[in-house]
């Protein structure tokens, strides 16, 4: 954990698929619930549970989508040909998954993130106000 790095953590960069950032409400209001869960405890890694609930929530719509019918080829198929774009935390899911592309996202979708005070922020000022606009997959 960052915690145990203490001072040296500080400019670290890394990939990330979420930053936080209060332009995109769904992020804030996903990071501001997920804070309040955990209470005093701190957040493991943002990444590891925006892309989690966005997982479950998927699967959720793929079993409505199969009216319960949870054979591998029908959660295939459904995944492969979901109904309507489920709007998620790291992005907008439309059509993330093909018979031959099981990645939900594409390299576009990817941030840079550097540890700064304490906390994980955009390492380019560019990306930062453009964080609102919501980064689809490159089909």
């Amino acid at each position: 954990m960052v915690e145990k790095a203490g001072a040296a953590a500080e400019g670290v960069i890394m990939v990330q698929t979420i930053i936080p950032d209060i332009s995109n409400e769904r992020r804030s209001s996903f990071i501001a619930r997920l804070k309040r869960q955990a209470g005093n405890e701190p957040v493991g890694s943002l990444m590891a549970a925006a892309q989690s609930y966005d997982a479950v929530q998927l699967m959720l719509r793929v079993l409505f989508q199969t009216k319960g019918d949870v054979s591998s080829d029908a959660l295939k198929s459904a995944l492969e040909n979901l109904e309507r774009p489920y709007a998620g935390v790291v992005t907008t899911h439309d059509r993330p998954f093909s018979s031959d592309d099981h990645d939900a996202f594409t390299r576009n979708m990817i941030w840079l993130g550097v540890w700064r005070r304490g906390e994980i922020q955009f390492l380019y000022t560019e990306d930062a106000r453009r964080a609102g606009m919501i980064r689809r997959k490159e089909q």
